[in-house]
């Protein structure tokens, strides 16, 4: 059976050129997981980087985010920065679950990561 997996990668401000392409091209090397950035520069990086099949990135702002978590959980959310994202990855699978809905399994990555 083929199991249908997304990694989830919230991400605030510009893609980190440095090495952005090589995690690009590991997540080609894994075609059979799919991978969801939602990022606030979403059109730019579109426009930029050519993506793999198995990648999309869509447009969320810090805004948009603070928005689904606290209607997704039910509490105020106020995240203030990108880097503060990471405090609520335990709760991506309630605030994502719109796009987790197809899914057997998800996880969350970074996008520092070269993957085997």
């Amino acid at each position: 059976m083929k199991y249908k997996i997304l990694m989830l990668i919230p991400y605030i401000g510009e893609l980190p050129a440095a090495y952005f392409a090589i995690f690009l091209q590991s997540c080609r090397y894994n075609a059979q997981v799919d991978f969801l950035i939602l990022n606030d520069c979403a059109e730019a990086a579109n426009k930029r980087w050519a993506m793999p099949a198995n990648l999309r990135i869509e447009q969320m702002s810090l805004a948009d985010f603070n928005t689904r978590a606290a209607a997704a959980l039910g509490v105020a959310v106020n995240v203030h920065s990108g880097y503060k994202l990471c405090d609520l990855r335990p709760m991506y699978g309630r605030i994502f679950a719109a796009e987790l809905a197809d899914y057997q399994f998800w996880g969350h990555c970074d996008m520092d990561l070269v993957l085997g």
